[in-house]
């Protein structure tokens, strides 16, 4: 784990990621309370939470090898069309305006991974944000990133197939399902 705080920016980032109840939250609670109380911050400008995940299967030989697992409709021309047998990566960007006025970049795609034997693992890289400025409390801003967190689980589960999600042991549409 590791928190960076700058005049104008907190940041925390962790590898090791277990749920965000778990991992995140109580870092960003106390974080951002030290804020309120020491930092004497007036505003929010930003605040995000970002996942890339790096779902690799060393027996992927091909791009379309992520067919079953990522919906059919975010694949596009790596499964159908004229050159889905040429593809070597794909990479898409998706900006989503949420319910809440929050918003998603979703970017996601195939690639050639070197660490997975040179096969073809699939990047799903979420980015969870809201740009609105409002004044600065701790308690406010640590209910938008719990918001933001369920955001982008239901993002996360939406991008892939149900069945993919059950064989990564992920509870499609379960309550616990909502923290990722």
């Amino acid at each position: 784990m590791q928190v960076t705080w700058l005049p104008d920016l907190l940041l925390v980032q962790s590898s090791s990621y277990t749920h965000f109840s778990d991992t995140l939250k109580p870092v960003l609670e106390a974080a951002l309370t030290w804020l309120d109380e020491n930092a004497h911050a007036q505003l929010r400008t930003r605040a995000g939470l970002r996942y890339v995940n790096r779902l690799v299967d060393e027996a992927a030989l091909a791009p379309r090898a992520w067919q079953g697992r990522v919906q059919d409709w975010l694949l596009g021309p790596v499964v159908a069309g004229l050159w889905a047998e040429r593809v070597e990566q794909a990479h898409q960007q998706l900006h989503l305006r949420n319910a809440d006025s929050t918003s998603t970049v979703l970017r996601h795609g195939p690639f050639r991974d070197a660490a997975a034997r040179n096969r073809f693992s699939y990047l799903v890289d979420l980015d969870v944000f809201d740009a609105s400025t409002e004044p600065f409390a701790a308690s406010s801003a640590l209910e938008l990133l719990t918001r933001l967190n369920h955001t982008a689980a239901t993002v996360f589960r939406e991008t892939l197939t149900p069945e993919f999600l059950e064989r990564l042991g992920i509870a499609f549409g379960s309550a616990e399902g909502d923290e990722r």
